[in-house]
């Protein structure tokens, strides 16, 4: 029943990219794993954001609550949150990003007094059209006795194993952000019929190191703003010359100006990264009208964009 539960709430919450009132589960002990919805923002990582349990009986003493894990969902693409749902797609045009939902995953530390309280998060992640996770407490309840972390344990093959929460974390990546503007935007509104996206960066070992790494120790990934990329018929392709990236985006419908977005992220499991120095920079940014012709003005320039390693 609390799954179920769980699940409704997660879902009715990612129609509008909201921030949950209330942790799932409700009720814990100290010592217990619980999870905190925290809306769509982005850029959220364990580095930017911090959590403190406020006491009800107790608000002069807050408590810091170490963050296990912040991962991001999203509903199945055929889903009508995935296909039609409004609020989804508004929130691809206004954020500039996929409409995932932010989970915090705490391990509650011992100690903690017993009463209803609040959970406080604190980022410096970006919420434009979403609510802000910074103005909203989440209401937590700590009962009596000795909680005990979960360690999402699950069969396979091999047998049971603990699940490791680091492989569903967003790795490092270089991420290209198309702009945020308002409505009253000269190109809010305008349809494209393709996108052509260049920049520099440097793939290598880490630490360095000589010698061309392979496309096999990397990825080129199309941010899935799932509503938006169907409906536009927005598909992305790639090529790579030294150290020059070509990233294309076609539709042969229109697509919105926000949906050339995309991550480059090495596989550092195996000892490869995005390089931060000399710096990845962005060199030119075109886009096409659906008759093929570069559109000049009311148009997205490379300063509008922003690229980051993070």
């Amino acid at each position: 029943m609390y799954k179920i539960k769980f699940i409704l709430a997660i879902t009715i919450i990612l129609l509008q990219g909201c921030v949950a009132i209330q942790s799932f589960p409700t009720v814990a002990r100290a010592g217990d794993t619980v999870t905190l919805a925290v809306g769509s923002p982005d850029g959220m990582t364990k580095a930017n954001t911090t959590a403190q349990y406020v006491s009800d009986s107790d608000s002069a003493n807050p408590i810091n609550l170490p963050i296990r894990a912040i991962v991001r969902i999203r509903p199945d693409n055929t889903s009508f949150v995935g296909t039609f749902h409004f609020s989804a797609s508004y929130i691809s045009a206004n954020e500039s990003h996929s409409p995932w939902l932010s989970i915090i995953i705490l391990d509650l530390p011992s100690g903690l007094p017993v009463g209803t309280g609040k959970v406080n998060v604190t980022t410096s992640a970006v919420f434009n059209f979403v609510t802000n996770v910074n103005e909203i407490p989440i209401s937590l309840e700590v009962i009596d006795g000795v909680g005990a972390r979960n360690p999402f344990s699950y069969m396979s093959n091999f047998g049971q194993s603990a699940g490791d929460l680091t492989h569903i974390e967003p790795m490092k990546q270089l991420v290209v952000r198309t702009p945020k503007v308002s409505q009253n935007s000269p190109f809010y509104n305008n349809r494209y019929g393709a996108v052509e996206i260049k920049l520099n960066a440097i793939v290598q070992k880490i630490g360095g190191g000589t010698g061309v790494v392979s496309d096999f120790y990397f990825r080129v990934v199309q941010d899935d703003m799932y509503m938006a990329n169907t409906r536009s018929q927005t598909s992305m392709s790639w090529s790579r010359t030294g150290d020059e990236f070509t990233v294309n985006f076609t539709s042969p419908v229109g697509m919105g100006f926000f949906e050339p977005r995309f991550s480059i992220i090495a596989n550092t499991l195996t000892g490869y990264e995005v390089a931060a120095s000399p710096q990845p920079s962005l060199t030119s940014v075109t886009y096409y009208d659906l008759n093929g012709n570069v559109v000049f003005t009311d148009t997205p320039t490379v300063s509008d964009f922003t690229i980051d390693l993070e």
